[in-house]
């Protein structure tokens, strides 16, 4: 086994992604949910991470699916370095992580859009202020 480069992006990927998205289940508070959905005394968070961009949560979980996939494909990891990998491993593991790498990122294709619709129709102008101040939905000076 061998520590590469490409090992430590995706450690770092990982790691850093689940720290976002910590941090977003700290900010939001019992705003978070798994659905899209306008809650009881919902109030707009617009501060930590989401004063940088407006989905951060949607950004960690990019940054994890992206560095699940590179570590599994990264040389030097046990299952490369196993019999395994050259037999079976990429459709066992590579095949099932691009899947879900590729629909986790369609489903925040569409569900962003849907989301900022909610969000303007609820709080109208704070949220255009905010969207003013805070252009970029995913990674900022890109999306």
């Amino acid at each position: 086994l061998v520590l590469t480069p490409a090992i430590c992006i995706a450690a770092a990927l990982v790691g850093f992604g689940g720290a976002l998205r910590y941090l977003c289940f700290r900010e939001m508070g019992s705003n978070f949910t798994y659905t899209v959905a306008i809650l009881e005394n919902h109030r707009l968070t617009t501060s930590g991470p989401y004063s940088i961009v407006r989905h951060p949560s949607y950004t960690a979980l990019c940054c994890v699916h992206v560095g699940c996939l590179l570590w599994f494909s990264a040389p030097g990891i046990w299952l490369g370095e196993s019999e395994l990998y050259g037999k079976v491993g990429t459709w066992i593991i590579l095949i099932p992580l691009l899947w879900r790498t590729l629909a986790a990122f369609q489903m925040f294709w569409k569900r962003i859009p849907v989301e900022d619709g909610l969000m303007r129709k609820q709080f109208g102008s704070q949220w255009d202020a905010w969207a003013a101040r805070v252009p970029y939905r995913l990674i900022p000076g890109v999306y």
